[in-house]
């Protein structure tokens, strides 16, 4: 795939897509079979006489992951957030949690929505360092008491006091929003173009995602990015993000700032009853 290639190189492709100033000079040997509507597109019409295709309508940015996961089936995200220990420490065992430390949770993950990066990187640091390999918090092989998660939220507060004193911004910002809200895009370009694969790696991408977004209020602008991005007659990412919101509602409540997502979309609520039934 050669993006603006020098005249001597074009010859290689036989297929150009255009993307306001992106050119990518493609092979439909490598983009039809994994597109139909690509498949269907160069075999009829204008765009198959000039063998181009003007998607100047769509996000460049998002049409270059898809370009990119046609040669590499995957697409990489620049600055994509990481998996934090600390989210995974959050949803530990949520089954099987008391009232008391459900609340216990619930606060914490206010506490740790409102710290700055250099906050969230120093009590992770604490954390991890609790335990010879920070793998076992990633493979689940850790425990944690209650006690245990009593400290961390003591120390989450103090850090953001500290973080507060000094103005700093929390660390869930817009950057993390962006990185998240991407996946959510690739999906809804992939479910435009009739590209399967792609459609299932955004989902893994995104679901992978789920519990660091979790950890700020950002999650609920995501519900926004969903319903109103994706197609109504693809419930597949929005049924990512129904069981995930079944989970925050089961391990902490329904909390009214959800309630407040459900009033909006209507239909997240009928995808809760469909997980709830189908359980």
């Amino acid at each position: 795939m050669d993006k603006d290639p020098k005249p001597h190189e074009a010859v290689v492709s036989d297929l150009t897509i255009v993307c306001r100033d992106d050119i990518y000079k493609v092979h439909k040997a490598i983009i039809c079979p994994r597109s139909r509507f690509f498949h269907a597109a160069v075999g009829f019409g204008k765009e198959a006489a000039e063998s181009r295709i003007d998607l100047s309508h769509d996000d460049p940015e998002v049409i270059k992951l898809m370009i990119q996961y046609f040669y590499e089936l995957d697409y990489k995200v620049e600055n994509e957030a990481r998996m934090p220990a600390l989210g995974l420490i959050l949803i530990h065992k949520l089954s099987e949690c008391s009232k008391d430390e459900l609340q216990n949770r619930r606060e914490l993950m206010i506490a740790l929505g409102k710290l700055s990066t250099i906050s969230f990187d120093s009590l992770e640091e604490k954390i991890l360092d609790m335990w010879d390999c920070s793998h076992d918090i990633f493979d689940g092989t850790a425990e944690f008491n209650d006690d245990q998660i009593v400290d961390f939220l003591y120390q989450a507060k103090m850090l953001a006091a500290e973080d507060n004193r000094h103005m700093r911004q929390p660390w869930a910002t817009a950057t993390l929003f962006h990185s998240f809200a991407i996946h959510v895009k690739v999906y809804a370009i992939a479910h435009k173009y009739f590209i399967d694969g792609l459609k299932n790696l955004a989902i893994q991408k995104f679901s992978a995602q789920v519990p660091e977004i979790a950890l700020s209020w950002n999650f609920l602008d995501v519900i926004d990015e969903v319903y109103t991005t994706t197609a109504d007659v693809d419930d597949g990412l929005r049924m990512a993000v129904a069981q995930w919101i079944s989970n925050v509602i089961e391990g902490f409540g329904l909390m009214p700032a959800l309630e407040d997502k459900l009033n909006q979309f209507p239909q997240l609520a009928v995808h809760l009853m469909k997980l709830r039934y189908k359980n």
